[in-house]
């Protein structure tokens, strides 16, 4: 892959099924990493001294009919920014990372419509009035469009696993997608 900014289409995480988290069994090895509460950007800062946030994406666009029925809030306004990104360990990516941030008069909101590189899970774990809801959980295969997506950018193919949940400030949802990709530390055990 050619080092810059990728152009994904929207469609990466479309064919992807989601479950609420206790109807799909989970590995042991990855339960942690698919429940764990906290801040995904600092469990990954803890692996590595190189971490750094790819921006691929971030721009005005509609979002995809599920994300729209998740976030329960979006239905009014399916306009929102998409903010598409790699979680890296120096040049490797370790997650692909898909939010969905409503378009809203909310200070807090707007702000986060420019913040370039810096992880979105750093400012929503810091806010005070962030809720975290529940998570859902997604497994696929290499034939999926995530999957050939992560077999293009890592040249390993193998089945992925994925977390997704909403975080409410201003009474609206920012929907956080996260797929593991095959160089994620979460697949060492």
């Amino acid at each position: 892959m050619t080092k810059g900014r990728t152009r994904l289409a929207s469609t990466h995480l479309s064919d992807v099924t989601w479950v609420n988290i206790d109807d799909l069994p989970l590995p042991d090895a990855l339960a942690d990493w698919l429940t764990d509460e906290d801040s995904l950007t600092l469990k990954l800062q803890r692996y590595t001294g190189q971490f750094n946030v790819r921006v691929l994406r971030h721009e005005k666009a509609t979002a995809q009919t599920d994300e729209v029925a998740f976030m329960q809030t979006a239905q009014h306004n399916p306009d929102v920014q998409v903010r598409e990104v790699l979680l890296c360990d120096e040049e490797r990516p370790w997650v692909f990372a898909r939010s969905i941030i409503p378009q809203h008069p909310s200070r807090i909101l707007q702000q986060l419509q420019d913040i370039g590189e810096q992880p979105l899970g750093q400012i929503l774990f810091t806010h005070p009035d962030v809720v975290a809801g529940p998570f859902q959980v997604a497994r696929f295969g290499p034939s999926s469009q995530i999957g050939r997506f992560s077999t293009d950018l890592t040249g390993s193919e193998r089945d992925l696993w994925a977390r997704r949940r909403n975080f409410w400030l201003a009474d609206q949802a920012i929907l956080v997608a996260e797929v593991f990709l095959p160089n994620a530390p979460c697949y060492d055990k």
